[in-house]
């Protein structure tokens, strides 16, 4: 997770490069702990942020990353929450769904009624 954290830092403020940080989050597409998808959210959120300025590809770019990443993982922990689930696979869930909707996956965006999902 540092790893992560630290990839993102430098590359936001122009010590490393964007495309080793992305690289790095990709690589981590298999992974099934909460606490690390809770750390590459945040990470793509600190890059969006530092691309305020970038034109809108760049910034959609972010958003289908997001996508690509995090919808696999609601699609195979699945939208229903159970009882008798640990919390951490609850909030992972919960992760999953939220940011895969934010980035506007249709997916996701059709089971949350109500919530008005931007792109």
């Amino acid at each position: 997770m540092g790893l992560v954290q630290d990839a993102i830092v430098l590359a936001a403020g122009g010590y490393g490069k964007t495309s080793g940080a992305l690289a790095l989050i990709f690589k981590l597409g298999g992974e099934t702990e909460n606490l690390v998808w809770g750390c590459v959210q945040e990470a793509l959120n600190k890059l969006s942020t530092a691309w305020w300025e970038q034109s809108s590809s760049d910034k959609t770019a972010i958003k289908t990353l997001g996508r690509r990443l995090f919808s696999p993982v609601a699609n195979r922990l699945g939208f229903e929450y159970s009882s008798g689930e640990d919390p951490d696979t609850t909030e992972l869930r919960t992760l999953a769904i939220s940011y895969s909707a934010d980035c506007g996956d249709e997916g996701c965006v059709t089971i949350l009624p109500g919530e008005d999902v931007q792109d």
